[in-house]
Parts: C-alpha cells; structure tokens; sequence
C-alpha cells in the first residue's frame, strides 16, 4: 500500500484572523477637521454632472463633514451614481425624495434644499456652516477654505460666496452673493427654518440675513459653472412677482430693468420682468410682514442707486472714487 504524500510545512500558509476596522463615523471624521461644515447637493436628472461636481466638493483643502445630495426624482442613471460615490466615500449620503413637482425648477429645488436641511439638522451635529451647492457646478480647491476663512474674520458675515466663471470679470458686492456654491453661517440657516419652497429661495434668504442684521458678500473667487445660468422668460417672469411681493418699489423695478438689458434674454428678458412687476402692483399681494417690506424697500432701493452712481463713476471718471 502506497503511503500518502507528506505536507511540505516549509510551504504551508496558516491563515490568520484578520479583523476589520469599522467606518469612522460622522462625529469621529468632524474630530480630524478644524472647521465642521455640510455641503446639500439639490439635484435631478445630472448624471453627466454630478460626479465632477462631488469630486471637487470632497476633495477640499479643508473637507466636508457630510454631503447631502438630494435627488429630486432622477429619471436617468444619477441615482445609481449616488449609491456608488455613497459606498466609496460615506460622507456622501444620497436622499430621494418623490415631492409633487412644480413647473417653475425655483420651487422644486428649494423644496429639496428643505428636505436636505431637515435631514441634516435631524443629525444634531455641531456643524458651523452649511454649503448650498449646484449639482452642475465645480468649486476649486481652496474655495470653502477662503469663504470660511472670510467668515471666521467677520462674525457678521452670514453669506458669501465666490462668483461663476461665466461673468465678465469678478466683482466683489457687500450686499449680495451668488447662486450656485453659496456659504450660510449654521447659527443663521438654523434661525430660518424651515427653509422657504418659494422661487428664488437663495435671493429671500439673501434678503432675510440683511432684515435680521447679517452681512453679505461676493468674493472675487472663481468657481466653474458647467451649465451657464440662461434665464427663461418664465424665469424672468416670476423674478418680477417675487420683487413686488417682497416689498421692492416701482423706481427699483425700472432700474433693475435697466441694469438686467444685457442679461439673457437680451432686453426681452428684463422687460418681461417690469412687465410682471407691474401687473402684480394691480392683482398681486406682499408680504404680511410690514418691518419686513419697508426696510427691503429703503435697502434695495439705496443698493441699486449705489450701483448707478458707481457705473456713472467709472464711465467718466475711471477707477478715481
């Protein structure tokens, strides 16, 4: 009877237990970071899109706690996108929600934007600031870095934010910030909950820090805007029913015409806008809060005035204050 092959034990592999070390959680990933922030992601149908935009926001000088991307009843591949960023990276929390949609895009995105702020203060996480981010936008890389930086300098800034890469040349606004990759103080967004569903929800919470007290401003810091901001008719159309409802005057609307002719639709636009205005003076109502409108009234009116003078300085006497 033949014997049976001896084991040769100088090759053999004994295994060894090996034990899996768990997912940081969120709390343990805001300890390694010096400024706690969220960034919320309003999105629908960006599967081209949102990947870049993801990559850009996780990959910060000073990266994000959490990002909370909303996906607003995606009909293309962005849902399958999201679980994948999710599983690489667990900062990513992908949330769908089926909401009734509204034809104006204003209202869906601010109804998203809601749903993304629910959630994140539902965490009862000290974050310090919130970021409202576009799905088709790219933030560089020291982009949050520089708006926090600016934050932490003045307490009493509650908005800022760069400016988009499509503009003319950068500007820099104490009054006003803009759309797309904005950053709001946590302590401000928490006292205007809930968010607003109402068109052009960044302009009105805009408006609500200056009310309150609060500073804005536009940094002269470039971010890329993949989708070049064009403004429907429709657009501007509603833009003209917002301004009456929020206390804005018959002179503003005739400047704001006149400073928007080059914005697109050119002319047309800004006209359909006057006209809106207008008709909701005859069938339309403010705003109940009285405080509210007259101090918009007298800001608005003063910033626009201020803009005049200051384009009227340029063109005749240069950069000479």
């Amino acid at each position: 009877m033949e014997s049976l092959p001896q084991a040769d034990n100088q090759h053999m592999t004994i295994p060894v237990e090996t034990k899996l070390e768990p997912e940081p959680t969120l709390e343990e990933m805001m300890a390694l970071t010096p400024v706690n922030y969220a960034i919320v992601i309003p999105c629908r149908n960006e599967e081209k899109l949102i990947s870049d935009c993801l990559d850009a926001a996780l990959n910060q000088s000073i990266p994000p706690s959490v990002i909370l991307v909303v996906d607003d009843s995606s009909t293309d591949f962005t849902p399958n996108i999201l679980e994948k960023w999710s599983i690489q990276d667990p900062r990513v929390v992908p949330i769908r929600i089926n909401y009734k949609r509204y034809k104006n895009r204003g209202y869906n995105v601010s109804g998203a934007t809601r749903k993304a702020y629910e959630e994140l203060f539902k965490m009862e996480l000290n974050f310090d600031y919130i970021m409202n981010l576009d799905s088709d936008t790219i933030i560089p890389y020291n982009y949050v870095e520089t708006l926090i930086g600016e934050m932490e300098r003045n307490p009493s800034l509650a908005i800022c934010s760069g400016i988009a890469d499509w503009r003319k040349q950068p500007i820099i606004s104490n009054n006003h910030a803009t759309n797309a990759a904005r950053l709001y103080r946590a302590s401000f967004s928490k006292e205007e909950m809930p968010y607003p569903i109402i068109n052009a929800h960044d302009t009105y919470m805009e408006y609500r820090a200056i009310y309150m007290g609060w500073e804005v401003k536009t940094l002269p810091l470039i971010f890329k805007d993949q989708r070049r901001f064009k403004r429907s008719l429709i657009r501007w159309f509603l833009s003209g029913q917002f301004r009456y409802r929020n206390g804005l005057t018959i002179r503003h609307a005739f400047l704001s015409a006149l400073q928007s002719l080059r914005q697109t639709p050119y002319i047309v636009g800004s006209l359909v806008g006057l006209f809106s205005f207008l008709v909701h003076c005859l069938t339309d109502s403010r705003l109940k809060d009285r405080d509210y409108i007259e101090h918009m009234q007298k800001f608005n009116d003063r910033d626009i005035i201020d803009y005049f003078k200051g384009r009227f300085r340029r063109m005749f006497f240069g950069h000479i204050k």
